[in-house]
């Protein structure tokens, strides 16, 4: 994961929004390619995620809502107590998938 937004890497690598683990802000948006963010698609409400920094911390949280949205602007990006936030353009769609988790 990148540690700036540049959406035109998204392609490549996913990219720190906005945030971090240790304050319980953290926003990730990333591709719907294999090996980037396309398990969004596949996630259920009560799954894990885990997230591993540079420092080898983990941090694990449980997916708490699973939205779509045609838009990703930030007041909707960060919406609501959730400590992780992932989004992902639906491929093959206009629309967002926006994964919000706890911990």
């Amino acid at each position: 994961v990148q540690n700036s937004w540049e959406p035109a890497k998204l392609v490549c690598n996913p990219c720190r929004y906005v945030g971090s683990s240790y304050d319980g802000t953290l926003v990730l948006g990333g591709s719907n390619q294999d090996g980037q963010f396309a398990f969004c698609g596949k996630v259920d409400l009560g799954d894990s995620v885990i997230i591993t920094d540079m420092l080898g911390s983990q941090f694990t949280y449980k997916v708490q809502s699973i939205e779509r949205s045609k838009s990703i602007e930030e007041d909707n990006i960060q919406d609501g107590p959730y400590k992780l936030t992932l989004f992902v353009r639906e491929r093959f769609s206009d629309k967002y998938i926006i994964v919000r988790c706890g911990l």
